[in-house]
């Protein structure tokens, strides 16, 4: 059984993806995005993209990210690390139902097994960010 077939995961998908040439507006948009869920009306503070809590914070190509699940992104190669990560995006999802905003520069593409770097099954929708 991979990853990708367990039974075990289940919910709606929670990712959003967010995708966008560099210097587009992506954190700033992730800021609107954060305060509309919070309800907030308190001036936005860029520092706060990464809070705990946040629905945009830890990206999927972070190496912070992949160390909570105990993985050493310094140790695999280019092909090993895409096939790390479309699997982790698939277990990683919020299964509470509300969506979380996810940051990308990369385009649509396939891991080296064939599996998407963007599971369509952890996916809930993606916005396309022009500047």
């Amino acid at each position: 059984m991979t990853l990708l077939s367990d039974p075990g995961v289940t919910g709606r998908p929670a990712n959003v993806w967010l995708a966008s040439y560099p210097k587009s507006g992506n954190t700033w948009f992730r800021l609107v995005w954060d305060a509309v869920l919070a309800g907030s009306d308190e001036a936005l503070d860029a520092d706060s993209i990464v809070t705990p809590g946040s629905t945009s914070g830890e990206q999927p190509c972070q190496m912070e990210y992949l160390r909570t699940w105990g993985i050493d992104a310094r140790r695999l190669t280019a092909d090993e690390l895409d096939l790390v990560r479309a699997r982790v995006e698939v277990m990683d999802g919020d299964r509470d139902g509300r969506p979380r905003l996810r940051k990308t520069h990369e385009r649509f593409r396939y891991a080296p097994d064939g599996s998407e770097l963007f599971p369509a099954i952890a996916s809930r929708a993606a916005l396309v960010l022009v500047r």
